[in-house]
């Protein structure tokens, strides 16, 4: 086993785990460059290929797939003319653009929904998509068939690829970097579930492709970096270059030991493993008698690029694009001396003490959750949060919390204080949340 330390800055420490192994003899051949087939999508997948795009001496022809362009903005999909200029251009194929390499777009993507039960009138349906076999769809010339030379790599794409695809290339030369200490967050968002979940350290793994009855990122690993340090005021912005950054330089490292006969994979410890799924609409929802201040600061830092944290008040949805969580001592005294009664979960009041106004939001302590019920831990106390914006489903943009007030019932204004509530779907009937 050889191990490779690397100082990052002053205080991280990056450990590369790389095990040897030879095949037919010690003295194994060195391979001819990779024809490589790279798959990915947004800034992440960039780094890895400018990696290996630097590292010529590693391949003969690199050729970029990368998604469809695709509609944004509240249209969607069904957006209106006047929007037909706002598309999301994955940054991937910008790149590959700028470098002059082959391109390609993968062709309609078969979608499987899966239902949740979740705090709302109906499930929500998640869709996972892969390669539609029944296309018979084959990738670009020259990787149609096998050929020893022949490599394919992916870095955040997003979709399933499946066995017939797999199967073209050699074990140890379709190949995945992944934003984890796999076998730790496995799944389409590992970056906000470890920022969501209050981690303090992470790093890129390099794994096998495995057909997906295997699992999801359950392939061998050939190379791993730890030590990644997670500040407390992390963001998935704020964590997205460091990663993708070392996700390319261990990706070049692990391409230079496959191609020396270096590489050993190493088996997943599945009695470690954790998923990182896919971020809906529905994550983002706030249960009220379970999530605390913090989790929920946590959840806005990880996910809120994707999808804000979001409630209901008198059935319209309020969405918050800034949530940051209070110590109590941050919390005005005529807050905190009333009494624990009288602070239910989602309870919010206006706060003109400072400028500009702020919503100040009563949640539940620490370790109140499915299993523990509010209501039989009402004397814990409580976490705060306070917001400054407040976006209306409906809206362009989002408003003061000043205005926002201004236009609830005359009733609530004069009381100073509101509750949101959330609702979920169980069991196929609709119950208030608390319930």
């Amino acid at each position: 086993m050889i191990l490779r330390i690397q100082a990052l800055g002053k205080e991280v420490i990056k450990i590369q785990i790389c095990q040897t192994r030879g095949f037919a003899s010690s003295s194994r051949l060195r391979k001819e460059p990779f024809k490589i087939l790279f798959c990915g999508s947004d800034e992440f997948s960039v780094a890895s290929l400018k990696a290996v795009y630097e590292a010529k001496d590693l391949w003969q022809s690199i050729h970029v797939l990368t998604p469809h362009e695709t509609r944004v903005g509240r249209g969607g999909k069904n957006a209106s003319a006047k929007d037909s200029e706002k598309m999301y251009i994955p940054a991937l194929k910008k790149y590959a653009e700028e470098l002059g390499l082959e391109r390609s777009v993968m062709p309609f993507m078969a979608e499987v929904k899966t239902p949740r039960n979740v705090f709302r009138k109906k499930p929500e349906m998640l869709p996972d998509f892969k390669l539609d076999d029944r296309d018979g769809w084959t990738p670009p010339e020259p990787f149609i068939q096998h050929d020893p030379s022949h490599l394919l790599l992916t870095a955040s794409f997003g979709h399933i690829i499946p066995a017939h695809i797999l199967n073209l290339f050699s074990e140890n030369q379709r190949l995945n970097v992944h934003p984890s200490l796999l076998p730790r967050y496995r799944g389409a968002a590992p970056i906000q579930w470890t920022i969501a979940n209050g981690e303090t350290e992470t790093g890129v793994s390099v794994q096998r492709l495995v057909d997906r009855q295997r699992g999801i990122d359950g392939g061998e690993l050939l190379g791993v970096t730890s030590g990644i340090e997670v500040p407390e005021d992390a963001t998935y912005r704020s964590m997205l270059p460091p990663l993708a950054e070392e996700g390319g330089s261990l990706l070049v490292r692990v391409l230079r030991d496959i191609m020396e006969g270096k590489e050993k994979p190493v088996p997943q410890d599945t009695t470690l493993k954790s998923r990182a799924p896919k971020i809906g609409k529905e994550t983002t929802h706030i249960r009220w008698r379970e999530h605390n201040a913090l989790q929920l600061d946590r959840m806005h830092r990880g996910m809120s690029h994707q999808q804000h944290l979001w409630t209901e008040l008198h059935g319209n949805v309020y969405r918050f694009p800034d949530w940051t969580y209070l110590r109590e001592d941050q919390v005005p005294m005529y807050l905190t001396s009333i009494k624990e009664a009288d602070h239910n979960p989602g309870k919010a009041w206006l706060d003109k003490s400072v400028t500009p106004p702020r919503v100040l939001i009563a949640c539940v302590p620490p370790g109140i959750g499915e299993d523990k019920t509010w209501n039989q831990h009402v004397k814990q106390g409580h976490s705060w949060a306070e917001v400054k914006t407040i976006w209306p489903v409906g809206k362009q943009h989002p408003i003061s919390v000043k205005d926002w007030w201004n236009g609830l019932p005359n009733m609530e204004r004069k009381r100073n204080w509101v509750l949101f509530k959330g609702r979920r779907f169980l069991n196929g009937e609709e119950q208030a949340e608390g319930e």
